[in-house]
């Protein structure tokens, strides 16, 4: 009789475990926001991280609910384990106390944009390190984690709401720097000035080390290490097909190594 009873509970374990996990076109609740030109609900496709995602979900048999929300609320429902994943986040290690990552999709770094007409060339050159720009005024967007980390008694700090008005103030020389992730940066002053990205520059460091976005995972949403795993063999697929490849150079994307 125990015999039975154990052969009972595989046959239901492998019933609403193996079965859905395998079955094709297993269907998964992703959350994201918005961080253009990465990802947007006003681009086409919802922008090139959509696409990773989805290609990635493509050949492992997923199919993705994506849906739109702001940022906080995002990782609330994470948190909750409402959502299996989000994206794109930055792999870091506060958050990998709390949720999973996938491989990652692309690689991100902070760069300091100046206005050529406004700095000359030689004040450039002499431009090394961050305790060089103890002197200018730096600008970006409040709330960034690079403005949480640097020391407004040090530095000449002016944060913005957003991007355009960090580049409408760079442009009038009200700040001398502004700083932003390098992609959306060039994409927001595309935008501004358009054909005028030209007239920006970028210093040869940058701000902190190059980092990874990835997929976040809760680890409160059903089967979520076994979806991960699944997730990471199509993101892996599509490495090798060239699929990734195209996606990111299309955008012209730094790619993960």
């Amino acid at each position: 009789m125990r015999k039975l009873l154990q052969s009972l509970c595989f046959i239901t374990f492998f019933y609403y475990v193996y079965i859905p996990l395998h079955a094709e076109n297993i269907t998964i609740k992703i959350a994201t926001g918005e961080w253009a030109p990465y990802v947007s609900s006003k681009m086409k496709n919802f922008g090139p991280s959509t696409e990773i995602i989805q290609a990635s979900c493509k050949a492992a048999n997923i199919l993705p609910i994506i849906e739109f929300y702001p940022w906080k609320r995002t990782e609330h429902y994470l948190s909750q384990g409402e959502y299996f994943g989000a994206y794109p986040y930055t792999i870091r290690k506060d958050r990998q106390k709390i949720f999973d990552f996938s491989e990652p999709l692309f690689k991100t770094v902070v760069v300091y944009v100046y206005y050529k007409q406004n700095i000359e060339s030689r004040q450039i050159k002499n431009i090394k390190t961050l305790a060089d720009l103890k002197n200018y005024r730096l600008g970006g967007l409040s709330g960034s984690f690079q403005f949480q980390e640097l020391d407004d008694k040090v530095y000449k700090i002016h944060c913005t709401t957003n991007i355009q008005q960090a580049i409408k103030m760079l442009v009038k020389n009200r700040i001398h720097f502004f700083l932003e992730e390098r992609t959306v940066a060039f994409y927001e002053i595309e935008k501004a000035f358009p054909g005028k990205s030209i007239d920006f520059g970028i210093l040869n460091f940058h701000y902190g080390s190059q980092t990874y976005d990835a997929l976040m995972v809760s680890r409160k949403y059903p089967n979520s290490d076994i979806l991960l795993k699944k997730f990471n063999e199509g993101l892996k697929s599509i490495k090798q097909n060239n699929i990734y490849t195209a996606i990111v150079n299309k955008y012209n994307m730094a790619p993960a190594d």
